[in-house]
């Protein structure tokens, strides 16, 4: 699972809608973060794996291509590295950025108690919500808090296991 370097530093970005399923078991996409999180600040290109629920893969690139955060969960197996640290211990995760990974996982995939007020559809989780804006232009999943906003902008998506995403991969099926 690699970063497509014309995909994450040089072409610009064009958002197309992405017929999204009820719920996601298998999702593998092309995304957008920007993120203000607990004093850390970031934005740039990610690619993410997702297979619920045992399954999780998250790359943030740098501008040319480089990975700077790399997250890896595998059943009981985690993993976080970045060029500073080293984490392996899901709780030390939480610990440090407020979020569960198996919740994250959760709300990837879709699951939790979903509420919609106001035509906003959001999870509650603790001191945070999670916002779907999905099935527009630019579809994004945020999660809003105490600790700052997190919010995932997704270029291309497939939710289909053995479908590659591509230029112009819209997720239908």
């Amino acid at each position: 699972f690699a970063c497509w370097l014309s995909a994450c530093a040089l072409l610009p970005r064009t958002f197309v809608s992405i017929p999204w399923p009820e719920k996601v078991d298998y999702l593998e996409a092309l995304c957008e973060l920007d993120m203000v999180w607990k004093g850390m600040k970031h934005s740039g290109s990610v690619s993410l794996k997702m297979e619920y629920p045992k399954g999780f893969l998250m790359e943030l690139y740098g501008s040319f291509g480089e990975t700077l955060v790399y997250i890896k969960k595998d059943g009981d197996r985690f993993l976080l590295l970045t060029a500073e640290e080293k984490i392996d211990n899901e709780k030390r995760f939480e610990e440090k950025y407020g979020i569960k990974i198996e919740e994250f996982i959760d709300d990837l995939a879709m699951r939790g108690n979903k509420i919609t007020e106001s035509g906003t559809t959001y999870v509650q989780r603790g001191d945070y919500k999670v916002i779907y804006r999905l099935n527009e232009r630019a579809n994004t999943i945020c999660w809003v808090g105490r600790a700052g906003r997190i919010c995932l902008k997704f270029i291309e998506a497939t939710f289909n296991k053995g479908e590659t995403i591509g230029k112009g991969s819209t997720g239908e099926m």
